[in-house]
């Protein structure tokens, strides 16, 4: 990998190429020894690596660090050398201008010495004005010294009346707050004396007896009052009703449980007496159910006698016709038995299908002869 070598222009820095020349004279040295240890850089990064060729770029390379940090110490060297000039042409500038300033100053004070009467008088102004508006407003106007003296007091009489108006206005208020204050106090004590009337007072909480007078507060009580002795004697007259009306409940109630006690033991007596009768005629009914079964039983055990003995005749009479009938068929039964054994031994068969057949016939006969002789 070949290095590439940067140029650097002064022009980009605003000087010229003899202005720098000893700042390059100082660098050369080094530059010339950078330039020898390019040409060996070139040639070690272009040869086959071996254990020589790695021992010659760790020297070279350490070369390279002595050229880097040479190259860092003129730099610093170079630049300590113009900061310091910088300072001293500061230091100049300031040390020659300072006396044209000086005279630049004293010519101003020349120049302007009117104006700045003008300026001394319109400050000192300016605080006397504040000094006196300051008792009517905590924000005065700008520019108080600027202003006309005509314009400055009609400023001034308008924050007067203004400040009077505020503190008549405050006044005021504190003298409705002072009897507001008043009223509710007055509110609570007469709201006190009257707690045990709160129900014979129209619209007790919304009523505010400190607005009242005397007069009118005496009135409301002695009403209230009024009314709460008037609902006392109603609620004591309704009292008495109430015990009238006890008295009479329970005298008319013991009358209704005696007349209760009378009926009932009546309707007990009555009770008992349905029951007795009740039980007399179950009875009665029960033993002549019980006779009516009996009855019924033995009707019904004469009848099924008489249907078994018909049954028994009947079945005996069947059982003769048939013992007789059988004695005519007993040749035949015999008969019949011999034509079915013949016919086991009477065919015979070529084919096996066949005689297969034929002896499956053969113990079907036998089957046969044997339910015949059953």
């Amino acid at each position: 990998m070949k290095t590439e070598i940067v140029k650097i222009d002064p022009k980009e820095y605003g000087l010229e190429v003899s202005q720098v020349a000893t700042i390059e004279q100082a660098f050369l040295p080094k530059i010339q020894e950078r330039e020898a240890l390019a040409q060996m850089y070139e040639q070690l990064i272009t040869t086959e690596i071996t254990p020589e060729l790695c021992v010659k770029a760790g020297e070279t390379r350490k070369k390279l660090v002595k050229v880097r940090t040479g190259i860092a110490e003129i730099h610093k060297t170079q630049k300590a050398f113009f900061l310091a000039a910088g300072r001293f042409v500061d230091a100049w500038k300031s040390k020659e201008t300072l006396p044209v300033e000086q005279m630049e100053e004293n010519l101003s004070a020349i120049e302007n010495h009117y104006i700045n009467i003008e300026k001394v008088r319109k400050l000192t102004l300016a605080a006397d004005r504040l000094a006196e508006v300051s008792q009517y407003t905590d924000h005065p106007a700008s520019a108080l010294g600027e202003m006309e003296d005509a314009v400055y007091v009609a400023y001034l009489q308008g924050l007067k009346v203004a400040y009077d108006a505020k503190i008549e206005a405050e006044k005021k208020a504190e003298n409705q707050r002072i009897e507001a204050e008043k009223i509710a106090q007055l509110n609570d004590v007469r709201k006190a004396k009257t707690t045990r009337l709160v129900e014979y007072i129209d619209n007790y909480e919304a009523v505010n007896f400190g607005e009242m007078s005397e007069e009118q507060f005496t009135l409301i009580v002695n009403s209230a009052i009024e009314k709460r002795t008037a609902k006392e004697a109603e609620i004591e007259a309704q009292r008495l009703e109430n015990e009238r009306l006890k008295a009479e409940a329970e005298a008319k109630e013991k009358q209704l449980a005696a007349e209760r006690a009378r009926v009932e033991a009546v309707a007990k007596k009555e009770r008992e007496e349905a029951e007795r009768k009740l039980k007399e005629e179950q009875e009665a009914a029960r033993i002549a159910a019980e006779i009516a079964a009996a009855e019924k039983a033995k009707l019904e055990a004469e009848i099924q006698a008489q249907k078994d003995a018909e049954a028994k005749r009947i079945a005996d009479e069947k059982a003769a016709k048939e013992a007789e009938l059988n004695k005519g068929d007993s040749e035949k039964v015999n008969d019949l038995i011999k034509d079915l054994t013949e016919i086991k031994s009477k065919y015979s068969f070529k084919s096996v299908k066949n005689q297969k057949m034929y002896s499956d016939v053969a113990t079907l006969l036998d089957k046969v002869i044997e339910h015949v002789k059953k």
